[in-house]
């Protein structure tokens, strides 16, 4: 966009299939023929600006899907689960500094994370049944601070504070 400005926009398509075709199925040790299609559209953005040659400021925007373990479909009752993707609008930005001895980054992110997967209270076994408990904010800042020492060692160190809570009652999960 610019000399010292990067952006790199994107989309992604994702499809996935999950197919159970089991004359005994491991979990629920009955006959399984399942099949079940996941699709999505999946954007992206980055933007990265270079302050000085040492530092750059960047943010980040993307979709997310992260289809369901299979497990969630070896069940007696797998023809009837429901259960959609779990899906998510990420959000991050950041500055990251690039020394000859020391690098320091440091960001905050923020996650809007729906369609969370969980199992029903009380289905146990063969019997064991999914659904979607609803949608979690993930959010927080880290950072790392990286010291090269002689001979190829360096010190380094990183934290973070994160929290995620539940959007319908912003309890702390």
């Amino acid at each position: 966009a610019a000399k010292d400005l990067t952006i790199t926009p994107g989309v992604k398509y994702m499809t996935t299939t999950l197919k159970i075709n089991a004359a005994v199925n491991q979990s629920s040790r009955i006959t399984q023929d399942v099949s079940k299609d996941f699709n999505a559209t999946l954007p992206f953005l980055t933007a990265n600006y270079r302050l000085n040659p040492a530092w750059s400021a960047y943010a980040q925007y993307a979709r997310g899907m992260l289809v369901p373990d299979i497990s969630s479909f070896q069940s007696s009752n797998a023809d009837i689960t429901s259960i959609q993707p779990q899906r998510s609008t990420n959000y991050q930005a950041g500055v990251v500094h690039v020394g000859e001895q020391v690098s320091v980054d440091f960001d905050g992110y923020f996650i809007d994370f729906n369609n969370k997967i969980a199992q029903i209270p009380g289905s146990t076994g063969s019997t064991i049944q999914y659904y979607n408990q609803g949608g979690v904010v993930y959010k927080g800042v880290e950072g790392q601070f990286t010291y090269a020492l002689p001979n190829g060692f360096s010190i380094y160190a990183n934290g973070s504070i994160n929290s995620a809570t539940k959007k319908d009652t912003n309890n702390q999960i």
